[in-house]
Formats: C-alpha cells, structure tokens, sequence
C-alpha cells in the first residue's frame, strides 16, 4: 500500500509544465511586395493568453514577479520605429509606411516585457512601393 502511495506522489512531481507559446506571423509574407503604404500584421498565437501589462516599459525586465506563465503580450518594431507593445490578438496596422525595404519584428513577451526564456519572435523582410 505504502509503495502505491509513493508512485502516486512520484507521479503528482512529474507533471508535465505548460507547452512553450508559439507565433506565427500570416501577414505580410516574407518577401512580399506591397503595393501600399498601410501595413497590417496578422499573426496567430497559441499557448499564450494575450493580456494587458500593469507593468511600465520602463521597467522592462524588472518585475519577474509580474509574469505568469502562458500570459504575456506582443512588441512589434518595423525598422527603426518605436517598439508597438500590443495587447490584443487582433491585427495591427502601422500607417504612413514609406517605400522601400523593411523589416518587421514580432515577438512574444512575458508580462514584464522580458523575453521567454527561450524567445520566441519572428523576422519578416518585406517591401512597399506606395
């Protein structure tokens, strides 16, 4: 009985932690060329509760406390722009583009800004001519 007892609880330690957050950026398509000067990033998530931070960008980093697994938010930086802090799962639209060659970055952030352990982002080059 004791040694059914202890597998039991062996079991309970060996839970499995929650799958890792994945991205996927859908728009625009490495490469594209777009024919406009409004680009609007798709993008899917999964494992990951999109959230709104209480945490200020100038405390990047400093705040472990605030993260909770499988809750963070989005920073999107096109070029040299600001960095986006986006918290939603909807699309978003960078206006005003000019033509030319770009570079977006899309990356998924614990709540405190700070990079998953291991990060988890995606560059896509793409270029407008409107």
């Amino acid at each position: 009985m004791a040694l059914v007892a202890a597998i039991g609880l062996m079991l309970c330690a060996f839970t499995p932690a929650s799958a890792a957050p994945t991205l996927q950026v859908l728009a625009p398509a490495e490469g594209a060329v777009l024919d406009t000067s409004t680009v609007t990033v798709e993008f899917k998530t999964s494992e990951l509760a999109i959230v709104k931070s209480n945490v200020p960008l100038a405390d990047y980093g400093k705040r472990p406390d605030a993260n909770t697994p499988s809750e963070g938010h989005l920073h999107l930086t096109l070029d040299l722009w600001p960095l986006v802090v986006w918290e939603s799962a909807n699309p978003y639209t960078f206006m005003n583009v000019p033509p030319g060659e770009h570079q977006l970055k899309v990356e998924l952030v614990n709540n405190d800004h700070s990079s998953w352990q291991t990060a988890v982002s995606q560059v896509i080059r793409f270029r407008t001519t409107a």
